[in-house]
C-alpha cells in the first residue's frame, strides 16, 4: 500500500488487548536507520510520545479489523499528532 495510500485493507480477525511490543519497534527502527545510513542519511531517534500515537493507531486498527494509514473517519497521521499533542514540522 503507497504511503499516501487511503486505501483500508479489511481483516477478518479483531485483537481484543493488543500488548505493545518495544523490542519489535526497536528492531524497526534499527532497519529503518541501517537504510537511512547507506543512503547517507542520519538515524532517527526513538520518541516515546510518537510511540504512543502509533500504538494508540494499532489499538485503533486491531479492535475495529482494519488496517491503513488513514482511520475509517478519515482521519491521518496529522489528526493523530494533533490529537496526542506531539509538535511537530514535518511526519510521515
Amino acid at each position: 500500500m503507497p504511503p499516501e495510500s487511503n486505501t483500508a485493507i479489511k481483516l477478518n480477525y479483531k485483537v481484543e488487548n493488543p500488548q505493545p511490543r518495544p523490542d519489535l519497534e526497536a528492531r524497526m527502527l534499527e532497519m529503518v536507520n541501517a537504510e537511512r545510513r547507506q543512503e547517507g542519511l542520519k538515524p532517527l531517534l526513538a520518541d516515546p510520545d510518537l510511540a504512543e500515537v502509533a500504538r494508540a493507531h494499532s489499538r485503533d486498527m486491531f479492535a475495529r479489523s482494519y488496517f491503513g494509514h488513514v482511520s475509517p473517519e478519515g482521519q491521518d497521521l496529522s489528526h493523530r499528532l494533533r490529537r496526542g499533542k506531539v509538535r511537530h514540522l514535518l511526519a510521515g
